[in-house]
């Protein structure tokens, strides 16, 4: 993803520290003098602002504040810009206003709206401006939200009163929030698109060595020159390496996938006791474990992993060899000459063998891999495994060997040590 403008998310979090802070502040004065009622819209626009301050009880207090924490850490592992902050600050007070389409909600206040645009401003972002893993938790995320929301079912009565809360909810408000999270954030991404591409048609060509920042170039970060030999690692990205590099610590997309799975699994929780009224909780159950089955089975498809195909052990090279070292207590040394010598060790570990037995290794393994294998490949590789032995006892080269392995085989599977 696009590295941050301000360095990472601080005007998101400073604004999250802001309704957080404010609702904190806010807690025990009078309701009315603040909160969103449709009949002073016009008259008083500002409780469009101070309404998201409004809390009604201590538990309505904690649970939003919790809730700002987490949007809040989202948004700053996400690294969102500035615009995109400034897009949550929009939806801030159109979640209020959006009220306006629900008259008979003649009191409201609280975060929760507000919290709901500042998720969806995430995961727009994230489905728009960035790539591969990223890309597909910002879509999860604003599946997810769309999901709780018509959970909540917005049209029905403009409160609810959910076991286990000492105040009445407004699933309205959390879809307003949804919408209007969803629509400041496109118009910012459209911003800044066109403020990049202008930038872009004012500024000279990268140079094609040093820093180009340093040279005037269009990225302040990489040359030419270094966009070539990041290309040249395999990555999408020109400046950073390969998706499979290996990281020595946790990265933004590994602590973003850790932070989503820890709002899922919580909200799985909520979702379930609220809809338990009217669904029951066995049928949740199935609901939810047939999603996960058509997820899981869409994820291996599109990587090309069969998954009620049968594996044995010529599959996984890696595997087989810890299971031949460990059935044949195979060792392997490299003597002065830079040449590989295999032999076995007996139960007193003494050597029992020369080079030679890298051939009966080779034999061995198909056995193995025969007991296995399903027909026809058992019925391929007990031949070949035969043939082998034959051959390596007649004193046959190991081009005479492969070749006679390779041709009883018929196609199937060789095991990595017969390479």
């Amino acid at each position: 993803m696009r590295s941050s403008p301000d360095g990472g998310g601080r005007a998101w979090c400073a604004l999250a520290a802001v309704l957080a802070v404010g609702a904190a502040l806010a807690f025990g004065r009078e309701s009315t003098a603040f909160d969103w009622q449709p009949s002073l819209a016009l008259a008083q626009p500002w409780r469009a602002f101070s309404a998201a301050f409004i809390h009604y009880s201590a538990l309505h207090l904690s649970a939003n504040l919790a809730g700002a924490v987490l949007v809040g850490a989202l948004g700053f592992f996400a690294r969102v810009p500035s615009p995109v902050a400034l897009a949550w600050l929009v939806a801030w007070p159109l979640t209020q206003l959006g009220l306006l389409a629900r008259p008979d909600l003649l009191h409201y206040g609280g975060l929760s709206g507000v919290l709901h645009a500042g998720a969806a401003c995430v995961a727009v972002h994230l489905v728009v401006d960035a790539r591969g893993p990223q890309r597909a938790i910002g879509a999860l995320l604003l599946v997810a939200l769309s999901i709780k929301v018509l959970s909540e079912t917005p049209w029905g009565p403009a409160l609810r009163h959910p076991s286990g809360w000492d105040i009445a909810t407004a699933p309205f408000a959390h879809t307003t929030g949804l919408i209007a999270g969803v629509l400041a954030t496109l118009l910012a991404e459209a911003t800044l698109r066109l403020h990049r591409a202008k930038g872009l048609q004012r500024s000279p060509p990268l140079p094609l060595g040093g820093r180009g920042a340093q040279r005037g170039g269009s990225d302040p970060e990489t040359s030419l020159a270094e966009q070539g030999r990041g290309a040249q690692q395999g990555g999408s990205d020109p400046v950073h390496a390969s998706a499979s590099e290996r990281h020595p610590h946790l990265d933004t997309v590994a602590v973003v996938v850790l932070i989503l799975c820890c709002f899922l699994w919580g909200l799985n929780q909520v979702a379930a006791k609220a809809a338990l009224p009217e669904i029951p909780a066995l049928w949740q159950a199935t609901l939810r474990s047939a999603g996960a089955a058509i997820l899981v089975w869409l994820w291996a498809g599109r990587r090309g992993i069969a998954l009620f195909a049968r594996d044995y052990p010529h599959d996984y090279p890696e595997v087989e060899a810890v299971l031949m070292s460990h059935a044949h207590r195979l060792t392997a040394v490299t003597d002065g000459a830079g040449n590989t010598v295999s032999y076995t060790l007996d139960n007193a570990g003494h050597k029992t063998g020369g080079g030679g037995q890298s051939l009966a290794k080779c034999c061995a393994a198909l056995a193995s891999n025969a007991a296995l294998a399903p027909e026809p490949n058992k019925s391929y590789m007990l031949a070949a495994a035969q043939a082998c032995s034959v051959a390596v006892g007649a004193g046959a080269s190991n081009a005479a060997v492969l070749a006679a392995v390779q041709g009883a085989l018929k196609g199937a599977g060789m095991p990595g040590s017969c390479k």
